[in-house]
């Protein structure tokens, strides 16, 4: 008697097993095919919209700024450059 409740046990804990392997697995191939398919986006994220306070900040941390030829990027990148040189040069007063 004492058999069988022992193969009861090892096949219930082994079923169990392989549904959780199964369970990891299938997350697992889900989240690699979703990291696979991502779609990379390098457009410009800044809505057009000429309000160019807050799009400042957007162009400032945009991963294609440096690249960047629109209007709006030109005069912040100049500004930046501006600014640059005054913290560079001494104060003459």
């Amino acid at each position: 008697m004492g058999n069988k409740d022992n193969q009861k046990h090892d096949r219930r804990e082994f079923l169990r097993t392989l549904g959780r392997y199964t369970i990891l697995g299938g997350l697992f191939s889900i989240g690699g095919f979703l990291a696979i398919n991502r779609k990379m986006d390098f457009s410009c994220p800044a809505p057009q919209d000429g309000s160019p306070k807050r799009l400042e900040g957007i162009c400032r941390s945009c991963v294609v700024f440096k690249d960047c030829d629109l209007p709006l990027a030109e005069d912040i990148k100049s500004k930046n450059k501006k600014i640059q040189r005054e913290l560079r040069s001494p104060d003459k007063t």
